[in-house]
């Protein structure tokens, strides 16, 4: 491909509120979409065979960076599900025994109101990786404490993907408190 070429587009909401794409080129792309996928699939635990879930759209940052992509980094299998309900994911989670899972917060807010949800229906998994938006620390606490899974958080934007992301390791009170840990090579900020 040339330069100037597309190598993808990302929908996004948008700051204001109005939907908007943000388009990639081939000669800007490689380290964006490189970095990002690899640290959120190592932060992840993610091994050669593993299973991830992540009901996000493909089209969307979550999606397709912090999903696809690292699904394909580490040699994963990618379970794709046409739209989110707590019965729709339990389902694929049993079926395709995941081992990590992807969920914004209000998909695990939807998934401890249903009656029938027990750690039996996730025996195979390791990880929940939540963000997108605040997750409120009482939450990661619930999720952890009635299906005994590790919960990370990972926060980024449209343009700069998976920038934060707490890892297996951190104490609980970095896992449900902070931000987690910078991308590698990434300068911070706090104005």
């Amino acid at each position: 491909p040339r330069s100037s070429s597309s190598l993808t587009q990302t929908l996004t909401g948008g700051g204001d509120g109005m939907p908007a794409a943000g388009r990639s080129r081939c000669c800007r792309a490689s380290a964006w979409l490189r970095m990002p996928p690899i640290f959120f699939a190592e932060n992840a635990g993610s091994r050669m065979g593993d299973t991830w879930f992540i009901p996000l759209p493909l089209h969307h940052v979550g999606g397709m960076v912090s999903g696809i992509l690292a699904v394909l980094w580490s040699a994963a299998t990618y379970v794709v599900v046409e739209r989110f309900t707590p019965n729709i994911a339990m389902r694929a989670v049993r079926e395709a025994r995941a081992t990590i899972l992807g969920l914004v917060p209000t998909m695990v807010i939807d998934l401890l109101k249903e009656p029938d949800v027990a750690e039996s229906e996730f025996t195979d998994v390791r990880t929940v990786i939540g963000g997108a938006t605040a997750v409120d620390p009482m939450l990661i606490d619930e999720i952890e404490r009635r299906l005994g899974i590790r919960f990370l958080v990972a926060y980024g934007q449209s343009e700069a993907p998976c920038m934060t992301m707490s890892v297996d390791a951190d104490t609980a009170a970095v896992r449900t408190r902070t931000l987690g840990h910078p991308l590698p090579g990434r300068d911070y900020c706090i104005a």
